[in-house]
């Protein structure tokens, strides 16, 4: 029993199809962004800043990023920079972030 080209071209189409959004699962520099953003938020918060924002991200691989970010402060220093490492944990979960390197001026 031999089987149609075009069936074995047909059952290839639709098995890409369906396995396609499991190949472009990743955390988007959109998503980190965000993420990185209340991650300065909370950074913010907690060391009695003024203001905080992120100023750009970069994606390291399809689930991690790094954004960079700065906080602002009334008195002392005046403006620290920090790195927020944002990585997608399991599908359907929220990103995990992490803060790290802070240089204060």
């Amino acid at each position: 029993m031999s089987i149609p080209k075009t069936a074995i071209v047909t059952a290839a189409a639709i098995t890409l199809m369906t396995a396609a959004p499991t190949f472009a699962a990743g955390l988007s520099i959109s998503a980190a962004a965000q993420a990185g953003g209340q991650a300065a938020q909370a950074v913010r918060k907690q060391t009695h800043g003024s203001s905080a924002r992120v100023t750009r991200c970069s994606r390291i691989s399809s689930g991690k990023a790094v954004c960079h970010a700065e906080a602002h402060y009334t008195s002392g220093a005046k403006r620290c920079t920090f790195d927020v490492t944002v990585t997608q944990a399991s599908k359907g979960q929220r990103p995990r972030t992490t803060p790290s390197n802070f240089v204060c001026y």
